[in-house]
This record gives C-alpha cells, structure tokens and sequence, in this order.
C-alpha cells in the first residue's frame, strides 16, 4: 500500500514531465494530427497500471522501486513521438494509431512492474 501512497506523492514529479512533453508533441504536430480522448490516457493508464499491480503485488517490492516511474515516463513520451508520427504518415489511421499506443503505454507498465525486481531500501 505505500507504494500507491508514495505514487500519489510522487506522481508530479514523474506525470508533469510526460504532460509537458506530450503538449509539446501535440503542439508540434496540432496541424497536421488530430488528438484522441485515448491520447489523453497516454498520460496516466501506464502509471495506473503499475500502481495497480505494486498495490496488490505479493513480491515486496519498496519504495525504491520508485525508479520505475522515472524509466516509465522515458518510455511513455517516447511513445508519444513514435504515435505522432505514425499519424503523420497515415493520417486515416490516427484513431487506431493512438488506440495502439495507449495499450503500448499500458504495456510498458506491466513490464516494468514485472521485469524489474523488487530493490532494497537504503
């Protein structure tokens, strides 16, 4: 349960760089590319999903783990790049394209949380 409490805490630190980064992306691309509600997930289902699966995780993992986040945010706006310019290439497909990259994002969360073992406090 600290880890959902601390990702509360924490998730400024980590959410606000992958919104700021995503409205530079949209920005970018506003002209060219249409932004969906699913975008938009982009910036919390991946944080959620991790929360989620540390929240009822029987591994132990602690509060250092909250290294994830960080590589997480990594991942998460670089998806977003990728899911810009994929619309810019086939504009009719923007829907599924951003449907595709929520459930990538979704994706990383579940992998970080499993792939990374739990880490010892300091």
């Amino acid at each position: 349960m600290d880890q959902l409490n601390a990702l509360f805490v924490w998730y400024p630190f980590f959410g606000l760089p992958t919104a700021i980064v995503g409205l530079v992306i949209w920005w970018r691309y506003q002209s060219r590319a249409q932004l969906y509600v699913w975008d938009w997930g982009q910036l919390f289902m991946p944080f959620f999903v991790w929360a989620l699966l540390s929240a009822v995780d029987m591994r132990g993992k602690s509060l250092a783990n909250l290294v994830e986040l960080a590589y997480l945010s990594g991942i998460t706006m670089l998806v977003m790049v990728v899911r810009g310019r994929m619309e810019l290439s086939a504009p009719s497909k923007g829907n599924t394209v951003s449907k595709i990259a929520l459930l990538v994002s979704a994706v990383a969360g579940l992998a970080m949380w499993g792939l990374v073992p739990p880490l010892a406090e300091s």
